[in-house]
């Protein structure tokens, strides 16, 4: 009787995790996903603060299970039904990696300009292409949203609750950020993880800010940021 328990709570459980979408990853199989969670996270860029017309969009994916021991290649399809965006405005023709012996690593996904883009936000939503040589993450993580458009936007790193932010950037203006573009020559490739970079940007342009300013933002408000140095 005790056996015939324990194989049906194992059939329940297996239920249920399929009903949730969760799976439990064997390690014989490599199975990869996209980093952010698709039902309350998305990737969002703008072309205002890239005039040479094309742009990179970086997406983080992850891996579980067993790792590859050579680059594995992959292709990207689109979820028609839930894209906003045209196909002309984005390119997934060709092949994707993921590279050897990682858990984690980033694909670009080429995006194009076009006028609608400038008085509307659109969306693409991506999803990985079966294959034999690898298997697919938990639900949540088979899709990517990306949000593109020509309005100025906050870039996702520009977090004010993250500390690092707030004490060296401070608030996020459209003024303060185009002068931390002309002030570094360009967007400067900031991650949360590099203090050093934010610092390191946030001193230039405190710099240049003190040697041509004042300048005054969108809200009628001196530019200006709380970096120390």
């Amino acid at each position: 009787m005790k056996k015939y328990i324990l194989v049906l709570i194992a059939l329940v459980s297996l239920y249920s995790c399929d009903e949730r979408g969760i799976l439990e990853n064997s390690n014989d199989v490599s199975y990869i996903y996209f980093t952010k969670n698709a039902t309350n996270d998305s990737t969002s860029t703008s072309f205002f603060f890239y005039p040479e017309g094309d742009i990179s969009v970086p997406v983080a994916m992850s891996l579980s299970g067993k790792m590859f021991d050579e680059d594995c290649s992959f292709k990207l399809e689109v979820v028609k039904e839930e894209t906003t965006l045209d196909a002309a405005n984005y390119d997934i023709s060709g092949d994707f990696v993921f590279h050897k012996d990682r858990v984690a690593d980033t694909i670009y996904i080429t995006f194009k300009n076009s006028e609608i883009l400038s008085s509307e936000i659109r969306r693409v939503v991506f999803r990985i292409a079966d294959s034999e040589k690898y298997a697919q993450g938990d639900t949540p993580f088979r899709t990517a949203v990306v949000s593109i458009s020509d309005i100025a936007s906050r870039p996702e790193w520009w977090d004010e609750d993250e500390w690092v932010i707030w004490a060296n950037l401070g608030e996020f203006t459209i003024k303060k950020f185009e002068l931390l573009i002309e002030a570094n020559g360009g967007i400067p490739e900031i991650t949360l993880d590099d203090s050093d970079m934010i610092r390191r940007c946030a001193l230039t342009l405190k710099r240049y800010l003190e040697k041509y300013g004042p300048f005054i933002d969108e809200n009628g408000d001196e530019v200006s940021v709380p970096v120390i140095g």
